[in-house]
């Protein structure tokens, strides 16, 4: 298609302002492809018909991501404000069959980011909030769950969930649906995050016991440290005058204000959860509590009921 990029559309900018394009270029050749940002081509493109064609092939083909890690969600899922995001969550692996019939339904909604999640080793937030079903439905050969999401500057978003079986034509008019507007999407009070999915062993009972044993015991160590470090500075305080006493407090501030900043630079260096008092790293990955790592967040605070996110 030929474009007048020197004219101004709706919102007032041109072609080259609305999708940043340098109008020195001659020819100009953009790739507008599934609703992405367009690519130029370059000249030496232009020139080689074999090279044009496979980078043509190459941007034109249909992309489903797969997310295996809590990092590659965002990328996967988040990074395009404004535009919907189709979110699979199957409760077993995907079958031949079912990559079909979403690559199927991919192929008609192609400006939509569709993903995967790999959901034995990844955790979202707003899986709290789909459906509940029981374990004789979750196991069904066709029964996955299906999110749509959309995700906004601000880090609001809005989701609705898909319930049903796994039926192309069935999920392509759900789809059209929200686009068209007749399906109206919950708002959510922050953007879906993902974290990692942990395995607890049922059998290692006497295992978590022990681990809660040595967390309750190093706690209380520190808290023992910690005393016995207080009353000696106040018996040290006694012998001082008040300009000593003064300064001496001051500079245990600022002492104890470094120690915070270093211990939280570290805490973020490692990824773990600023807000847990338990700093030790043995053990932290088995701990019983259902925290998360920092940036990692999968509780959500989506302050919602199921009901509401439920497709009536």
């Amino acid at each position: 298609a030929m474009l007048p990029c020197g004219e101004k559309l709706p919102s007032g900018k041109t072609v080259y302002q609305r999708f940043k394009l340098n109008p020195s270029t001659s020819p100009l050749v953009a790739l507008f492809v599934n609703g992405n940002k367009p690519q130029v081509v370059s000249q030496e493109a232009l020139e080689m018909p074999s090279t044009l064609v496979k980078r043509v092939s190459e941007a034109a083909k249909l992309k489903v991501s797969e997310v295996s890690t809590p990092s590659s969600f965002g990328r996967a899922c988040l990074s395009r404000y404004n535009k919907l995001c189709i979110i699979v969550l199957p409760y077993t692996p995907l079958s031949a069959a079912h990559n079909e019939t979403i690559r199927a339904v991919a192929s008609k909604h192609r400006t939509l980011q569709f993903t995967v999640i790999n959901t034995n080793s990844v955790e979202l937030s707003i899986e709290k909030l789909l459906p509940k079903l029981s374990e004789e439905q979750a196991a069904a050969p066709d029964q996955i769950r299906v999110v749509a999401t959309r995700v906004f500057p601000d880090n609001s978003a809005q989701a609705l969930a898909f319930r049903g079986g796994l039926a192309e034509e069935e999920l392509t008019s759900w789809i059209a649906d929200i686009n068209s507007g007749e399906q109206e999407l919950t708002m959510l009070n922050k953007k879906p995050s993902a974290g990692r999915r942990r395995r607890r062993d049922p059998d290692d009972e006497e295992g978590k016991a022990g681990r809660a044993e040595r967390r309750k015991q190093r706690k209380a160590d520190r808290a023992a440290a910690e005393e016995a470090i207080r009353r000696a500075e106040e018996e040290a305080m006694k012998t001082l005058t008040p300009e000593e006493r003064a300064a001496r407090e001051e500079l245990i501030k600022q002492k104890r204000l470094e120690w915070e900043r270093k211990r939280r630079e570290q805490m973020e260096a490692e990824g773990q959860n600023l807000f847990d008092e338990d700093d030790d790293d043995e053990d932290d990955d088995e701990e019983d509590d259902d925290e998360d790592d920092a940036g990692d967040d999968v509780d959500g605070d989506d302050d919602m009921e199921e009901v509401a996110f439920d497709e009536d």
